[in-house]
């Protein structure tokens, strides 16, 4: 095991800790927490890419199982996957719901946060990906293509809807964010501008969309328990 990026994975879902403390995060719209939301999307991100080749392996189960803590079979992971349509190209070009929180979170902090939380999971993501598609010492064009797909979406979003908002600090010239009276926010002001973005509202849905999907359906809540330690 890289204990190295299990330090790094650990300390981006301690991002999501804080992000939930805040009330900005997951837990705030339900009863499912960000960490656990974020380590079930890169599941999905994993499961994704294993399939680029046909086939999820032994070794990129057990990848699973040592950096995201989900001990999984991989021929009933592979079953999983193919039948909740994540080698798929809607897939691809879904922005997991713990970005959007990120980057949500990141709007309300402005230029207080010296790092962006949303540029951290990206980053994040490229890392944990290239170690997995390279578990096996061999990357076939399929996965490495899929890899490059996926994480240019999650860029490209962050892109789109951190920097080209305006109207935000994290938008402007440091000469302009600078030395501003948002500096001095209080935390309570900070949660009412990100109350106050456009599209939070598609955040909370998507949460409660994904509570919903792991919650409700009864074929759903069966196998999350036998493949993802019984958890929530």
């Amino acid at each position: 095991m890289n204990y190295q990026l299990k330090n790094v994975i650990e300390g981006v879902l301690g991002i999501g800790d804080i992000i939930d403390r805040a009330g900005i995060g997951a837990s705030n719209y339900g009863d499912l927490t960000t960490r656990y939301l974020m380590r079930y999307e890169m599941m999905q991100f994993l499961g994704y890419l294993g399939l680029s080749d046909g086939k999820i392996s032994w070794e990129e189960a057990q990848f699973i199982s040592d950096y995201l803590d989900f001990n999984l079979n991989p021929r009933d992971f592979q079953k999983y996957v193919m039948e909740n349509g994540w080698y798929s190209t809607d897939f691809e070009q879904q922005v997991p719901v713990s970005l959007k929180l990120f980057v949500a979170a990141d709007l309300a902090m402005g230029d207080v946060a010296e790092n962006k939380g949303s540029e951290l999971l990206c980053s994040l993501y490229e890392t944990i990906g290239r170690e997995y598609i390279a578990i096996d010492d061999e990357i076939n064009e399929s996965e490495l293509n899929d890899f490059l797909a996926y994480t240019a979406m999650l860029r490209e979003y962050v892109r789109e809807n951190l920097y080209k908002q305006g109207n935000t600090a994290a938008s402007k010239p440091e000469s302009e964010a600078s030395g501003t009276e948002d500096d001095e926010k209080t935390l309570e002001e900070l949660l009412e501008d990100l109350n106050s973005l456009i599209g939070l509202a598609s955040v909370k849905n998507d949460v409660n969309s994904l509570i919903n999907l792991l919650k409700i359906q009864p074929d759903a809540r069966r196998r999350r328990q036998s493949l993802c330690e019984k958890v929530l």
